[in-house]
């Protein structure tokens, strides 16, 4: 149904994040990716969308792509931690640990009883300074 709203009517973002969020829950990922770049595209400030668009890259192994959509939610929705997870994971697995700190700094703070949260920090900081002593050693 959100699909044909959306082609009837295709300057309506709400029918594309609508189609798009059936879609994610649905768990048919590679299919909601268009319908929430439609509504982003008509509202880049989309939240729903935003991280929508963000969790279904991950879940279709494209954490490159999800650190964007994912960025733009943490501005707007700044306490929102299952969005900093996301973006965590993100950044983490494309191998960008500075990207990850300052997000895994505040879910360490949010949740200073998580032991798990402070040694993915850690390891952040020490993939960190290992990238910084390879690009010293090589001036």
């Amino acid at each position: 149904l959100y699909a044909e709203l959306a082609k009837a009517m295709p300057a309506n973002a709400a029918y594309h994040l609508n189609h798009g969020l059936a879609l994610h829950m649905a768990g048919r990922d590679a299919e909601c990716l268009a319908p929430f770049e439609a509504a982003l595209k008509l509202n880049p400030q989309l939240p729903p969308a935003l991280i929508g668009l963000g969790a279904s890259y991950l879940r279709t192994n494209q954490p490159a792509k999800a650190i964007a959509p994912l960025e733009r939610f943490a501005r707007l929705q700044p306490n929102d931690l299952e969005a900093r997870r996301m973006l965590v994971d993100a950044t983490l697995s494309t191998g960008q640990p500075l990207k990850a700190i300052p997000h895994l700094e505040k879910l360490a703070a949010a949740q200073p009883a998580e032991a798990g949260l402070w040694y993915e920090l850690g390891r952040a900081y020490e993939a960190a300074a290992q990238s910084d002593f390879a690009d010293l050693a090589q001036r």
